[in-house]
């Protein structure tokens, strides 16, 4: 997994090109501009349900309005852990923190040393790729991954992993899952932010997957895209991407993903979009 820092970097650097963003919908962003972009970054997986609407969004509105809205022990913490033992069998211990900054603090006091998101293998990496991660105790848990790249194959007798699941906010609570229950005890989180997760996971439970989507210049794992070696920096394909309109992740290990809605014309214009990034970084576009 990528460092924090250089993803953030890279992220704000792209979406400044965007333009203000006046509304979200979907998977669709509108600029003042007047730009629609469809969006295949989804706040790196935590709008993976897509964006404003639905029940996510209800939920936080209605945990606000009824408070309290600091930091006390409220139900939505169990309702959050039988959630997520709901979406993820295998799980054993769940821990929710207030936001990834606090869960990886956890983390490191139940490893007795220092953990960084890089530390995190992301299995959405084919196998041959990440070998040498792939046992390692500390890992990323993404929705609709086809089973062979389930987090829980080859874990250690301790471990952790952090599920991406959606949610609102730009720093929202971090579950995440121990292999034992002498693991750091949970935070105390208001409960309008949690009632958003756990409306999420359900939403996750009840959401049928998604399908494979073949792109040139990427690979499909489930409904995830991992760029394909470039001979240009992926930032260039990015940008090329952006420039007709379609949001793609801003770094190359980080995937995109396919949204869960798309016109015959949005399709089109994608396929249209990733083939001309490919013929620009092999010569044949110039």
């Amino acid at each position: 997994m990528t460092s924090d820092a250089s993803h953030e970097y890279a992220r704000d650097e792209l979406l400044l090109r965007i333009g203000s963003v006046r509304r979200a919908r979907g998977y669709r962003l509108y600029t003042h501009a007047g730009r629609r972009i469809l969006d295949l970054y989804q706040d790196g997986g935590r709008a993976i349900l897509g964006h404003g609407g639905g029940g996510i969004v209800t939920a936080f509105k209605s945990g606000l309005d009824r408070g309290p809205n600091s930091p006390l022990p409220s139900v939505y913490t169990g309702r959050l852990q039988a959630a997520v033992s709901d979406l993820i069998p295998e799980c054993r211990v769940v821990r929710v923190f207030s936001n990834r900054e606090r869960a990886l603090s956890a983390i490191s006091r139940w490893f007795d040393r220092r953990v960084s998101p890089a530390d995190a293998c992301d299995p959405v990496h084919p196998v041959d790729v990440q070998d040498r991660q792939r046992g390692g105790p500390i890992r990323l848990w993404r929705p609709f991954l086809p089973s062979a790249q389930s987090p829980f194959e080859g874990l250690p007798e301790r471990w952790a992993i952090l599920p991406i699941l959606p949610t609102v906010g730009d720093s929202p609570p971090q579950v995440v899952l121990f292999s034992a229950p002498e693991a750091p005890e949970s935070d105390i989180i208001a409960g309008f932010r949690l009632a958003a997760l756990v409306r999420g996971v359900y939403d996750l439970v009840s959401d049928p997957g998604r399908s494979k989507l073949r792109l040139p210049g990427f690979t499909s794992v489930g409904p995830y895209l991992l760029p394909e070696q470039a001979r240009r920096s992926y930032s260039d394909r990015s940008n090329i991407l952006l420039d007709h309109g379609f949001l793609m992740s801003p770094v190359e290990s980080v995937p995109s993903i396919a949204p869960a809605q798309m016109s015959s014309g949005e399709l089109a214009g994608l396929r249209r979009a990733a083939a001309i990034a490919v013929q620009l970084e092999s010569g044949d576009g110039n």
